[in-house]
């Protein structure tokens, strides 16, 4: 179903990169376009009501830019209005009615969006990577950002030789391959790489022209090392490992990004399966352990490459030093396209997960299936004989996992999901990276683990289900972090993406010295806190909100010279805007820290830290 392919993409953009400023001379003579938002004001002016159950496509072409009306049920074309001319370079009178309520813009500004648009001098239509390809490939002197462009375009090129994750492709796979190991002939392979390495090459030349690029990934140099890593992936899925081998370049990642991939693979459990979901929670977890040979047992599943077939079917065979995965779906099943998408319906009773293929009930156009309550048989003995538990757990563990979809609709790659969980779960242990969005754990919160970088999925509800908190265990949290993690570099001025990175560790640290107290182990609570205060300082990784708990917990143990310090630093940095934006979002989120942190200072007699938020 193409309407599908569409909100998948939309998914998976998870190498979606920031504009930067045009410092370097241009002398390429390329057509300068309206900007987005120029494009969503104009728009705004006019009453789209008759297209209302048509969803929108916006095209930035060497025509100009372009509006497309698309059922996608029907594979039709309802309409395409020219909004701007690059011949004319006006704006073209468009015949609708002008927009005398005020009614939303038809476009969505959603930012990722924005920014490809931005960024690329064509984008949104079926081989705009071609026409940025034969637009710039051979013009001097590029600006950083117009090679980045040029780099994406060979980038998202290489892969739409092999499928159409993109939602671009001008056909399904321009290759056509089939889902097994070795499926591209010498010439599709010499091609691929020509396309890939090309890639690369620009991605360099970025980094050269200014090393301080941002991305959404990191700087430059980050997605440079992450573009060796997307091609080893492929060439694993669709040709072998000994190709890909040739791209595992010695050297790639800083020790950051090296130890965070260590560490998180430290936190599974042998022969485990982790699911993560972007760039820096998979690539140099692959490098490490492909090139370092470094914690080659766990089996990273990537979700936003899970709705692919092939990459489905690539863990079918063990790889590195981890075992295959079981399914119960079989290829057939993979490859009906009608299968990207199942629709959901309410019902009263409960099905196994391994029992959905039989169950689904034919459309037109998508499955069907009357079930959104679920469940996976747990065997608890094995269970019990295979994990060093406590009583308290022991007495809680379930027999059976029950839960819910809540919407009404799943995608193939979150039932593959599910799939992995029921036909895997007795025989290894399941985690999820904790860089991974809520709903990727399909209905699943109240059963997950919090065990440091990752979530580990558990046969017990123990958490706390009003906040949607996932259960501690300190034993193995606090193994992780003060054991098993390494921390070199980490206590180092740190990158706008490592800042980010660093939260997934700043998280645990905070639930476990808040549990430490809450079982009045106030010892290793001071131990906890101070740790983490030790291994990321504001001057490398600014305070914010999450560190009101540690100073509320400072101030119920009336340590007050410790307490004050957090907070001071805290007002500071809201005070200076270190890490806040001049957005309405970050307004409230400034008025909240100061207000709570008025109010423990008040409770504490801390009048010092309330005069001066009162000033």
């Amino acid at each position: 179903m193409k309407k599908t392919a569409v909100l998948l993409f939309a998914l998976s953009l998870i190498v979606l990169m920031g504009c930067n400023s045009l410092k370097y001379k241009n002398k390429s003579k390329i057509t300068v376009y309206p900007k987005y938002e120029q494009i969503y004001d104009y728009l705004s002016d006019y009453s789209f009501s008759g297209y209302d159950e048509y969803p929108i496509k916006l095209e930035k072409s060497p025509k100009g830019w372009i509006i497309i009306f698309y059922d996608y049920d029907t594979d039709e074309l309802i309409e395409e209005i020219l909004i701007w001319s690059s011949a004319s370079k006006t704006y073209k009178k468009i015949e609708l009615p002008k927009n005398i309520n005020n009614s939303e813009c038809v476009l969505d500004r959603a930012y990722t969006e924005e920014r490809h648009y931005r960024i690329h001098t064509y984008y949104g239509y079926n081989g705009w990577d071609k026409d940025i390809i034969n637009l710039l490939e051979n013009k001097k002197d590029l600006n950083d950002t117009l090679e980045y462009s040029l780099a994406r375009a060979y980038s998202t090129r290489a892969n739409n030789l092999l499928n159409n994750n993109s939602g671009f492709a001008e056909n399904e796979g321009e290759f056509n391959l089939g889902s097994g190991k070795n499926t591209m002939n010498s010439e599709q392979l010499k091609l691929y790489k020509n396309v890939a390495n090309k890639a690369i090459e620009h991605f360099y030349k970025v980094y050269e022209l200014n090393p301080n690029f941002e991305t959404i990934v990191g700087n430059i140099y980050i997605k440079y090392c992450n573009e060796f890593l997307s091609i080893y992936i492929d060439l694993v899925t669709y040709q072998n490992e000994k190709e890909a081998n040739f791209y595992l370049k010695t050297g790639l990642y800083n020790d950051f990004y090296i130890n965070y991939a260590k560490n998180l693979l430290n936190t599974c459990e042998p022969n485990s399966v982790l699911f993560t979901y972007g760039d820096n929670d998979t690539y140099p977890l692959l490098y490490v352990q492909a090139l370092l040979d470094y914690r080659s047992d766990v089996l990273v599943v990537n979700l936003s490459l899970l709705s692919t077939i092939p990459y489905i079917n690539h863990f079918r065979e063990s790889y590195l030093n981890a075992e295959p995965l079981k399914y119960s779906y079989s290829t057939d099943f993979f490859d009906n396209k009608n299968c990207e998408f199942i629709a959901l319906f309410s019902s009263d009773n409960s099905l196994k997960i391994n029992e959905i293929q039989n169950n689904l009930e034919k459309s037109d156009n998508y499955p069907i299936l009357n079930y959104k309550n679920f469940i996976i048989k747990i065997d608890k003995e094995k269970y019990i004989n295979k994990n060093n538990l406590s009583t308290e757990l022991t007495n809680e563990i379930v027999d059976t996992i029950k839960f819910s979809i809540e919407k009404n609709y799943i995608f193939r790659s979150s039932l593959m999901v599910l799939d992995i969980i029921a036909e895997n779960y007795s025989q290894r242990p399941i985690y999820f990276a904790s860089s991974c969005y809520s709903e990727s754990y399909v209905g699943l919160d109240a059963y997950l683990q919090n065990e440091g970088l990752a979530l580990r999925l558990v046969p017990y509800k123990l958490g706390n289900q009003l906040l949607n908190e996932p259960f501690i265990e300190t034993s193995v949290l606090y193994k992780n972090i003060f054991e098993k993690y390494n921390w070199e570099g980490t206590n180092k001025e740190q990158t706008k993406k490592e800042k980010y990175i660093s939260n997934y560790y700043i998280d645990p640290f905070i639930k476990l010295g808040l549990q430490f107290s809450e079982n009045d182990d106030f010892d290793q609570a001071d131990k906890t806190f101070n740790k983490l205060i030790e291994l990321f300082p504001n001057k490398n990784v600014p305070f914010s909100y999450e560190m009101i708990e540690v100073i509320k917990y400072f101030y119920e143990q009336e340590k007050y010279e410790q307490g004050n310090k957090i907070a001071n630093i805290l007002i500071d940095n809201v005070e200076n805007n270190i890490i806040f934006k001049d957005s309405e979002r970050d307004r409230l989120i400034k008025q909240y820290i100061l207000a709570e942190i008025k109010i423990l200072a008040k409770n504490a007699n801390q009048t010092e830290i309330v005069n001066r938020i009162e000033k």
